[in-house]
């Protein structure tokens, strides 16, 4: 079950190359980090990076990803260990799939890099926030720390007041400025939410990532006992993650080598026919027309 190289699923990957696939990104991005930080105790200037590592990694990982699903129809990692995604088709049996032999559509692509790119941002922020209300620490039972909630509750407290000028509640703001401006009505409510959405992060957030991890968990479990999809972000986009066949490959291949000779036809030809152009522009331009 677990190697799967032959009969009738001969493209079905394994259960553990998908997993390496999987932890690929998040150990690339991992590195990049200790990397930048290392570089940053010598180079203050790198400071700013780190402050802003989650958006750096997140765009170019979008830029990476969205490059890999136009030209081999999978993810970074995917195409790595030669596999490839497909849109699935519900087959004769109830929880039978299987994938036609065409390209991604747009909209499989653009679901894709919501899952590759901004899933994994959105958790990693909202799990920065908690651990930064928590002191640094993860589990159901964090938020039952008393002297944190004492500390939490002092800064709610004074936030309260403060914002709701010496109203009682912070919703009576809301209520009150509506009888005021539009934008103190904004004002309010952007004061109500700062204090009260970190005491719901605590409470709710980890219950959200048990959730989020037992059904990463479960669906690897049902994929290891014959299920079609490895993942809930497969199951909820209906894409098949299948093993390259070598035609497959070729073809690939073939595109991506095209679309390049496409490209440096195209800037060999806008160089030659620049109006103000120089020798040596002229040349360059000619000399990758000659190459495509």
């Amino acid at each position: 079950m677990l190697v799967n190289l032959s009969g009738p699923d001969a493209n079905r990957p394994t259960y553990f190359e998908l997993v390496a696939a999987d932890r690929l990104m998040p150990s690339l991005k991992a590195a990049f980090i200790y990397s930048v930080a290392v570089m940053a105790q010598r180079r203050t200037a790198l400071h700013r990076v780190l402050d802003y590592a989650d958006e750096i990694c997140a765009v170019l990982t979008f830029l990476l990803e969205r490059h890999s699903l136009n030209t081999r129809d999978a993810s970074f990692a995917e195409s790595l260990y030669e596999l490839k995604r497909s849109e699935a088709v519900r087959g004769a049996g109830k929880d039978h799939f299987s994938e036609p032999s065409t390209t991604l559509s747009a909209r499989s692509r653009w679901l894709s890099l919501f899952f590759l790119v901004g899933v994994p941002y959105a958790k990693a922020k909202l799990e920065d926030l908690y651990l930064s209300r928590t002191g640094g620490r993860l589990g159901l039972g964090a938020q039952n720390d008393n002297s944190s909630n004492n500390q939490d509750e002092q800064r709610r407290n004074e936030a309260g007041a403060a914002s709701t000028s010496g109203l009682q509640r912070p919703l009576q703001g809301v209520l009150s400025a509506y009888y005021l401006h539009p934008r103190a009505i904004l004002c309010a409510i952007y004061r109500w939410l700062r204090v009260h959405m970190p005491r719901w992060l605590t409470k709710v957030y980890p219950l959200l990532h048990a959730l989020y991890e037992g059904a990463g968990f479960a669906y690897g479990c049902s994929y290891l006992l014959g299920a079609s999809f490895y993942s809930p972000a497969l199951h909820a986009t209906r894409l098949l993650v299948r093993r390259a066949s070598p035609d497959q490959l070729k073809s690939v291949a073939e595109r991506v080598a095209s679309e390049r000779r496409r490209a440096l036809a195209h800037a060999g030809m806008r160089l030659a026919q620049m109006p103000m152009a120089g020798a040596a522009a002229a040349a360059a331009g000619r000399a990758l027309l000659r190459t495509c």
